[in-house]
């Protein structure tokens, strides 16, 4: 299990995009079940507990896969490892940072618009 989480390990090639994948649909899929059974209404704007709690579930995807994508990058900057284990580690921290920036550019219509519009 160990070497499943290694930052040089095949599956840092697609971790952080499949974190992403799954947060987009919890998300997503919680929002318009919400949105179905008990919509917030309009006037109430961007600020409801529904856009805050959607943005709370946010914070710790950004968080770790920054972290994952930092020792990616730290792991693919070491000489000592061997090339394909830099390049996975390096690609891992690419891919790591894609699936952050996509987190982030995906939860700013939380910020701006009501939940259910």
């Amino acid at each position: 299990m160990r070497a499943l989480l290694s930052p040089c390990h095949p599956l840092q090639l697609v971790l952080g995009l499949v974190f992403w994948s799954l947060w987009f649909v919890l998300v997503y899929g919680g929002l318009s079940v919400l949105c179905a059974f008990a919509a917030p209404a309009p006037d109430q704007g961007q600020w409801t507990l529904t856009n805050l709690l959607l943005g709370a579930s946010t914070l710790p995807l950004f968080a770790v896969s920054g972290w994952l994508a930092l020792r990616c990058w730290r792991a693919g900057r070491d000489t000592g490892q061997s090339s394909p284990r830099r390049f996975v580690a390096l690609t891992g921290a690419g891919i790591h940072l894609i699936g952050m920036l996509a987190t982030l550019f995906v939860a700013l219509p939380l910020l701006i618009l009501p939940p259910c519009v």
